[in-house]
Order: C-alpha cells, then structure tokens, then sequence
C-alpha cells in the first residue's frame, strides 16, 4: 500500500493487519525527524513500533560540507506550503539552519524568499542526492543560488556568511 494522501486508511488497516500479520512501514527520509513516524506511533502505539534507522539526510549533508551540527536549528519544507515565515525567522536568528525541502520548495525559492525578506548575508549549501553516484554539493551566496537547478533529494543548509 502506497501512503500518499490516505494515512487515516493506511492506519485503519495496520491496525487490522497487525492482529494476524506482521506489519513493516517503510517511510522514505529519516525516522523520527519530520516524519510519520510520529504519527504512527501515536496512532499505532509506541510499544507496537520497532524503529530502525539508517543515517539520515542532515548527518549526510553537514558531513559533506564539513560542518558541525550540533549548533543547528532545523526545519521541513516537504511537503508544506506556509512554513516561510518561520524559515525567514530561524535564518535572521540562527547560525546554521538545515532545511528539507522537496520539489516545490526548491533551493532557488528558497532563496528568493529570504532575498524578498531583506537577507542577504548569508551562504546556501545544496546537497543533492546524498550518497548516491550522482551526489552533488553546491555552495552559493543567496543571489547565486536564485539559479542553481536541482533535479534529486535535497537538503539545503542556510549559514552566516
């Protein structure tokens, strides 16, 4: 089963399921960081998940660019369509930001969001497709980064210049 729009149906029918089957629950991104795996182990029960995580997409790219990450703020562009002004408010206050975006919410929207909100002072990193043979990293200043294309799996991570 395919979880696109119908997760009230995909938990009705875990729910049956489990009393007869196993059930496994593969969720693209990283478990427990923007995911549903919250969701579920609300609805599910915590006790009825076992977790298992890979090394996720923030780790990768704050290793590819040689950064710490400890000090980071971090947020979820996937998926949503209003979370803009509290981008622009983690930029104008944090050092770090780590975002993850999706095909809509690319890194040149991205910049241009924080260029029409008066920042200007910042680095962008682009890191596409971690790990994979395509794997990619741009580094740009917001104006430049008003045209990198992308075409994968993106973090972008947003630093004071």
């Amino acid at each position: 089963m395919i979880l696109e729009k119908n997760y009230k149906i995909m938990v009705e029918r875990i729910s049956a399921w489990r009393s007869t089957k196993q059930v496994v629950v593969l969720v693209s991104g990283d478990p427990c960081f923007f995911s549903y795996t919250k969701m579920l182990a609300k609805d599910i029960g915590r006790e009825s998940c076992l977790i298992i995580p890979g090394i996720s997409s923030m780790q990768l790219a704050f290793a590819a660019i040689g950064e710490c990450w400890d000090d980071a703020c971090f947020m979820s562009l996937h998926g949503r369509d209003t979370e803009y002004a509290e981008l622009v408010k983690k930029v104008r206050e944090q050092g770090k930001v780590g975002i993850l975006t999706d095909h809509k919410n690319t890194p040149a929207i991205i910049a241009r969001r924080l260029l029409e909100n008066g920042i200007r002072e910042r680095r962008m990193f682009v890191c596409e497709n971690l790990s994979l043979p395509d794997e990619r990293v741009h580094e740009a200043d917001l104006i430049s980064a008003l045209n990198i294309k992308t075409n994968g799996l993106v973090v972008v991570i947003i630093t004071k210049k």
